[in-house]
Formats: C-alpha cells, structure tokens, sequence
C-alpha cells in the first residue's frame, strides 16, 4: 500500500493549511527515526510528525476496510481504494487525519490552544 502522487500532495497540503509544515520530518530517515522512537515507546512531543500522523491513521483504515488485500501491492493508494469503493470520499480520508493530526499536535502541547494559557517554565524566571 503507497499514497498515490496526488493523494499524498493532497495530504502534505492539507497539513500545510493547518499550520503544521513546522512539525513534519524533513526527510524519510529522520520520519524513520521518529517512527521507531514511537515503536519503542521513547516518542515525545517532539517527535511528533502530524503527516505521518495522518499517514498512519488513513493506512490503519484502509487496512480494516481493505483488509490484507491492501498490502498486495505499492500501487494501491487507500485513498482510490476507498473512494472507488464508496468508503467515503476523498475529503474523509484527506481532512479528517490532517484535523485529527492538528488536534493531537494540540492534545500534546506543539501547536497552542486560544484561550487556553501555555505552561509556565519550571523554575524562576
């Protein structure tokens, strides 16, 4: 299973339009570090990449949907398999993960909540 060229530009942007650019890998080894912290249990806020987030959360859907066909081959993207097969639309699989990323981003502490005071150092300051 591989995001296709365009469900993936679709993706990044979606994260882009939430401000989150700043918290994503800038490249596939560090994701890959940042996802084995997250295997270990040794993850913290900020490792937190809100792309692979939303990956993770559309390829574990697709994977219950989809079942192990999904993982046939790269070329299924689980955004057309979905769609094609009136699992929702494109919009569903898209912005729903990207808003499901921001709010965690927010849950965990990297993106600041309005109205909501951020945290004091410790310490004197």
């Amino acid at each position: 299973m591989k995001f296709c060229d365009d469900h993936w530009a679709k993706l990044r942007a979606a994260i882009s339009k939430r401000g989150l650019d700043h918290l994503v890998a800038r490249g596939g080894k560090e994701a890959v570090d940042r996802l084995v912290d997250e295997v270990k249990g040794t993850e913290t806020a900020a490792t937190f990449d809100p792309l692979m987030c939303a990956h993770n959360m559309v390829a574990s859907k697709a994977l219950e949907l989809g079942g192990l066909y999904m993982l046939t081959g790269e070329d299924i993207c689980p955004v057309c398999e979905a769609v094609k097969n009136e699992c929702g639309d494109e919009s569903y699989w898209i912005d729903g993960p990207a808003d499901a990323a921001l709010e965690e981003a927010k849950k965990i502490g990297m993106i600041p909540t309005p109205g909501v005071p951020e945290e004091e150092p410790d310490g004197p300051t």
